[in-house]
């Protein structure tokens, strides 16, 4: 009987872990409810994939572009775009800083976005 308590638990787990190998790089929104590995200060979203990448075992970031902030993450468990709308997400194996440049941007009120500078 207790292995069929197992069973739904790691068919969740798998779902999950299958969802989280496409999350894709600098993607609008934030990894929720997913393990904790690292928690850094950083207005580059840039830098924050960089501080994953020499982490061991962080493999997602999301950056928090208004408060200026990194999570560095074992899992991507649901990529939300619904609860934070300045916030960028991202596996730890995208391109890093020689491959990609962003630059800060202003909604005229006074509150800094990130953007590709490509597409600027």
């Amino acid at each position: 009987m207790a292995n069929c308590k197992v069973l739904p638990f790691l068919l969740v787990l798998l779902a999950c872990s299958t969802l989280a190998e496409d999350v894709g790089c600098f993607v609008p929104g934030e990894c929720t409810s997913s393990p904790l590995v690292g928690d850094w200060s950083t207005p580059d979203p840039q830098e924050c994939l960089e501080l994953c990448q020499e982490l061991d075992g962080c493999r997602f970031f999301t950056h928090y572009a208004l408060e200026g902030h990194c999570l560095g993450l074992a899992a991507c468990v649901r990529l939300s775009q619904d609860t934070c709308q300045e916030c960028y997400s991202g596996n730890s194996t995208c391109p890093g800083a020689h491959d990609r440049s962003w630059a800060p941007t202003s909604n005229g009120g006074g509150v800094q976005k990130w953007k590709l500078s490509r597409d600027m």
